[in-house]
């Protein structure tokens, strides 16, 4: 479908579609992102880079190659979704604060937590600091 939709528009290069699924198997195109996605950063840590591969390969099909050395292991975390499931494993008994903090330090890539460019991370904060007053002022109401 995603093939079809590219033909159609007469698309060439890199992009990221997004499809849903209903529950009697019809998709749904919700959107399409003319970019890489969040998954080339860790692959670059890992030594990979995507958007080199993928250029080389629009020079001339096939001809792109990985490299010979990769770093095996590289872990991706998102902070606020992982927290998330943090305090539901450590509901359970099945992780504590201190492990789940030095699964957060020891992560490769942090996608919303960078000490170079804190102000995506800091924004996100606030935004559930401001969700948590909201549903404080709503109780109290």
């Amino acid at each position: 479908m995603g093939r079809d939709v590219l033909a159609r528009l007469a698309f060439s290069g890199v992009l990221k579609m997004d499809f849903k699924q209903d529950r009697g198997g019809r998709l749904y195109l919700l959107e399409i992102n003319p970019r890489f996605n969040l998954w080339h950063h860790p692959a670059a840590v890992a030594g990979v880079g995507l958007p080199e591969l993928v250029y080389r390969d629009c020079l001339e099909a096939g001809s792109a190659r990985p490299p010979q050395s990769l770093r095996p292991g590289v872990r991706w975390l998102n902070t606020r979704d992982d927290f998330q499931a943090f305090r539901e494993y450590r509901a359970a008994g099945e992780l504590s604060a201190a492990r789940w903090l030095l699964d957060v330090l020891s992560a490769d890539v942090r996608e919303d937590l960078s000490v170079r460019d804190p102000l995506p991370g800091l924004l996100g904060v606030a935004a559930i600091v401001a969700r948590k007053l909201q549903r404080l002022r709503a109780l109290r109401s």
